[in-house]
């Protein structure tokens, strides 16, 4: 079975509670951690504060790496085919 480990970001404990408040904060605060896909649905960029990354649509769940998209196509490209 193909597979892809690839950082994304994860709340921390202080990201946590500003999500709970609803209080905006920047990726760059987010924990990273490295995960292991199986099914990748689509990808798209994603940009926030001048800074790009890329989307992963997984099911109905999104999660958000910091490896930015064009090098995130090759990679994936590499890997899954």
């Amino acid at each position: 079975m193909k597979y892809i480990d690839i950082d994304v970001f994860v709340h921390n404990d202080s990201t946590k509670l500003m999500n709970n408040l609803d209080m905006q904060f920047d990726l760059d605060t987010c924990d990273v951690k490295q995960i292991r896909l199986y099914d990748i649905t689509y990808i798209m960029p994603y940009e926030e504060n001048g800074k790009l990354y890329t989307q992963i649509f997984t099911h109905s769940q999104g999660l958000v790496s910091p490896i930015p998209y064009d090098e995130f196509k090759i990679i994936a490209n590499v890997l899954l085919k």
